[in-house]
């Protein structure tokens, strides 16, 4: 995941100096590697389910662990990115749940972030649906699944646009291949919407679902379809009439046993998606999903050279809002912005012509404009004290709109 500050943070399975997995971050700008945790079983095991990272709207970092802790049932832990402290906030003991997975999911409103465990709980080991809060540390279980209504749920939990959260199980009605449910968080009731068949679908492990802006959900399974191929599904779904549309077969030749999810390129609206195994080398492909023509594009077979059994979910970072002939081509003795990097003012010099003004303007790592300021005089002061920490990038335009400078400043403190 993309943190505020820019960097990408993520977790191994295995691996660090006691094999049990770490913790680490990634810097796209200048493409470099830091460990920052090393899991040692006691802090949280190896994560096997594919378990990210989730940043809440107090600047921590949280995750989950499948295995580790206290009773070796895994944990949900927290990590501060400018203290580099991670600290275990809670144990999970079977009878909770066991096996967290995939990542948690934050409820902006009342600061709590709701998660599954595969396993445990009350009802023969088929996992459950959970709340904690970071504020007082505390786990509830919110539903114990059954053979019957979703057991060992699988995924990440999405907050779909009608407030309830949304996700995917095994079993259900048709021979355990799985379900789409929802939770109202409430009400405090769990509903199977959707029963997989086989032919539409089956065993949706590793995948999670995700809402495009057409309102719809989208979601792969590692099985099903076509009895000939039974490589799983590309499926849209409508919460509105709760009706499930196979949009395409994974046959092989494109793609087979998907094992994650799909994520949306906002600006152009394309689907995107990796699979385990098929392609030309049978270890994987890439591939875009149109869903106003309906048509999927390989983009890349995996070949084990570049890459081989995928499975992850793929993630979008807009290096710049710029552009890229604008940061290789920043320097312009008519402008200078320091210090760099910055904490609580930016100072931006501007060579000015009598009467005439400039304007500079600060963007996030999403492109998001964050402020704009005239340049009245050779030396404007800015307070950036209000600003998030992180990578910000600045254009400095002249009264005609011209580029004068673009490149990028790191608020620190």
């Amino acid at each position: 995941m993309q943190a505020k500050n820019g960097l990408l943070y993520g977790l191994t399975s295995y691996g660090g100096s006691n094999n049990d997995g770490t913790m680490f971050s990634y810097d796209p700008f200048n493409n470099s590697y830091t460990k920052l945790v090393d899991f040692t079983g006691t802090n949280g095991g190896p994560e096997i389910g594919g378990n990210s990272l989730t940043q809440e709207k107090n600047g921590l970092l949280y995750g989950t662990t499948f295995y580790g802790g206290k009773f070796n049932d895994g944990v949900i832990f927290s990590y501060n990115i400018t203290t580099g402290k991670d600290s275990v906030l809670y144990n999970f003991d079977s009878i909770h749940g066991k096996g967290p997975c995939e990542s948690l999911f934050e409820d902006t409103i009342t600061g709590l972030l709701y998660g599954m465990a595969e396993f445990g709980g009350l009802n023969n080991n088929n996992g459950v649906l959970y709340n904690f809060d970071p504020v007082s540390g505390k786990q509830k279980v919110l539903f114990n699944f059954t053979d019957s209504n979703g057991r060992q749920p699988v995924g990440t939990l999405i907050g779909g646009k009608d407030g309830l959260l949304y996700g995917l199980g095994s079993g259900g009605k048709y021979f355990g291949n799985g379900i789409i449910f929802t939770y109202d968080i409430v009400k405090d009731t769990e509903k199977i919407i959707f029963n997989f068949n086989d032919t539409d679908g089956s065993i949706p492990i590793g995948n999670s679902l995700i809402q495009a802006k057409n309102g719809l959900l989208y979601g792969m399974t590692n099985e099903g379809g076509p009895i000939t191929s039974n490589g799983g599904v590309m499926f849209s779904f409508d919460p509105i009439t709760d009706s499930e549309k196979v949009l395409f077969n994974f046959t092989g030749a494109n793609g087979k046993s998907p094992l994650s999810s799909l994520m949306q390129d906002t600006n152009t609206g394309l689907l995107y998606g990796m699979t385990d195994i098929g392609g030309t080398k049978n270890v994987g492909v890439l591939f875009s999903y149109d869903i106003t023509t309906n048509k999927q594009t390989i983009l890349l077979n995996f070949d084990t050279a570049n890459g081989s059994y995928t499975r992850s979910t793929l993630l979008l970072v807009r290096n710049t809002p710029l552009g890229v002939n604008e940061i290789t081509n920043n320097i312009n003795t008519l402008a200078t912005v320091y210090p760099n990097p910055a904490s609580s003012l930016l100072n931006v010099e501007v060579q000015l012509q009598p009467n005439e003004t400039a304007t500079i303007c600060l963007y996030n790592t999403i492109g998001e404009e964050v402020r704009c300021e005239t340049l009245k005089s050779s030396l404007t002061v800015l307070p950036i004290s209000n600003l998030a920490l992180g990578i910000y990038y600045y254009r400095i335009t002249d009264f005609n709109n011209n580029l004068i400078r673009a490149d990028k400043v790191m608020i620190v403190r």
